[in-house]
């Protein structure tokens, strides 16, 4: 066989270890559960921003948003995913896509680690076609309304 046949074979299997860890730890998020993204409210970023450790901010009325990484992103690494606010959501996620890609599902929950801060931990699968251009969709619920911040960066390779 070829040596191409069996990296394709481990790193099919590495995926599904990963996958199985993450659904077993209760990290990856129910799809059924969700809200369609027509429901929730988009906000813009106050500035120009990337998904680093300086973070984005978003403001919406009285409450304040920003979304950080604090380790550069790379696939199959886990990394961890902040969000701060300045009231608790009853629920935020982040869920990673790539325009006119089918990645599968990359959508983790966020958990409360003190007041006014969320912490998730993420991976990213590897693209085939080796593109590193990714959007990261946050999306919370507070106060019952619902509120979607988009950002796009590169992943490292």
């Amino acid at each position: 066989m070829k040596a191409g046949y069996w990296v394709g074979a481990v790193l099919v299997l590495a995926m599904g270890a990963v996958g199985y860890w993450l659904g077993g730890a209760g990290g990856i998020v129910d799809q059924g559960g969700g809200w369609q993204d027509e429901q929730a409210r988009l906000l813009e970023a106050d500035a120009p921003c990337t998904l680093d450790a300086s973070g984005c901010r978003f403001i919406a009325d009285d409450q304040v948003m920003t979304v950080r990484v604090q380790d550069p992103i790379r696939p199959l690494v886990p990394f961890k995913v902040y969000l701060e606010t300045t009231r608790s959501p009853e629920m935020a996620e982040v869920r990673f896509t790539m325009d006119d890609m089918d990645m599968g599902i990359n959508q983790f929950r966020f958990s409360p680690v003190s007041e006014g801060l969320w912490e998730s931990t993420a991976v990213l699968p590897v693209c085939t076609v080796d593109r590193a251009d990714w959007r990261a969709t946050f999306r919370m619920k507070l106060d019952g309304e619902y509120y979607r911040m988009d950002v796009v960066f590169e992943a490292g390779r």
